[in-house]
C-alpha cells in the first residue's frame, strides 16, 4: 500500500495540496498585502523543494501559430498571460502524510498592475515544486483597484461629465511582450457632450511618475465625420506626466488644466 500511495501521490492522486488565502479581497495598485499558504499532505511523505508564486494578468493579442504540416507561420488573436511578477520561498522541507504546514509571505502589487475592470483578470498563482511528482497549483482572482493618483484622475473625468464605457487590455504595439489598458470615456453631460464622441485614456508608470495619454474623438456629422475618422483628423491627443509624490490635489488642478483647453 505505501508503494501505490507513492506512486499516485507522483502524479498528483492523494498529494500535497495548497489552500491560499489574502489579506483582502480588493487590492489597491502599489499595496502590499499579506498571502497566506496552507500546504495538507496528503496519502504519502513528500519531499516540497520551493513553493513559488506568480502574479499573473492576461491581455488579447496575437501569437504566432503553426498547425502540424502548416507550412510558414500565422498569427492567431488570442487571450495571452503575462507575469506581473514572480517570489519563492526556497526553503526546502518534507511533508508528511495529513501534515498540514502554514506559511505567510508579502506580495507587493506592482504599479503597473492592470484594474480588474473589462476583460482583464489577475491573478495570484502558487506551485509547489515536488521532485519526481506532478507540481500541484492554484489560482487565487484578485481584484485589483486604482491607485489614489489613478483614483483622482477617474473623479475628474466624472466631474467633466464622462463616465467609463469599457476598459479593454490590449497587446502593447510598441512592445508585444507587454500590454496596456485603454479606457475608453463617453460623455453623457457638461461641456463635452455633442463635442466628443469618446476619450480614450491610457495610463502608463514610469518610476516614480504616471504618464496619462488621452484620445480625443470629435463628434463629427455626416460624411465629413466618416472622412474625418478614416484620416484621424477627428483625433486630437494630449498626455500629461505627473509625479506620484505630488499630492492628489496637485494632479486633479494639472488634468484640469488640460481638459479645460482642449475644445
Amino acid at each position: 500500500m505505501g508503494w501505490l500511495q507513492k506512486t499516485l501521490a507522483r502524479v498528483g492522486v492523494g498529494g500535497a495540496k495548497a489552500e491560499v488565502s489574502v489579506e483582502r479581497d480588493d487590492i489597491q495598485q502599489g499595496q502590499s498585502v499579506t498571502v497566506t499558504l496552507i500546504v495538507h499532505g496528503g496519502e504519502a511523505m513528500q519531499q516540497i523543494d520551493k513553493i513559488s508564486f506568480d502574479l499573473c494578468c492576461d491581455f488579447m493579442g496575437w501569437e504566432e501559430v503553426r498547425g502540424a504540416g502548416e507550412q510558414g507561420r500565422k498569427k492567431q488573436r488570442r487571450r495571452i498571460t503575462h507575469k506581473l511578477l514572480s517570489w519563492s520561498l526556497s526553503d526546502a522541507f518534507e511533508l508528511s502524510k495529513g501534515e498540514s504546514r502554514r506559511f505567510e509571505t508579502e506580495l507587493n502589487v506592482p504599479a503597473e498592475t492592470p484594474l480588474s475592470m473589462g476583460d482583464c483578470n489577475v491573478w495570484l498563482e502558487t506551485s509547489l515544486d515536488i521532485p519526481m511528482a506532478k507540481d500541484p497549483s492554484t489560482k487565487t482572482p484578485l481584484t485589483i483597484k486604482p491607485s489614489l493618483h489613478l483614483n483622482a484622475v477617474f473623479d475628474v473625468l466624472e466631474a467633466h461629465g464622462l463616465r467609463i464605457e469599457k476598459a479593454d487590455c490590449e497587446q502593447d504595439e510598441r512592445n508585444p511582450r507587454s500590454f496596456e489598458q485603454v479606457f475608453s470615456w463617453m460623455p453623457v453631460s457638461g461641456a463635452y457632450e455633442g463635442i466628443w464622441r469618446k476619450l480614450d485614456v491610457v495610463v502608463t508608470h514610469k518610476d516614480n511618475a504616471l504618464d496619462i495619454g488621452m484620445t480625443v474623438h470629435r463628434q463629427g456629422e455626416g460624411l465629413g465625420d466618416m472622412v474625418g475618422r478614416l484620416v484621424g483628423a477627428n483625433k486630437l491627443e494630449r498626455s500629461l506626466d505627473v509625479s506620484l509624490d505630488d499630492s492628489v490635489e496637485h494632479v486633479q488642478d494639472a488634468l484640469n488644466n488640460v481638459l479645460q483647453k482642449i475644445t
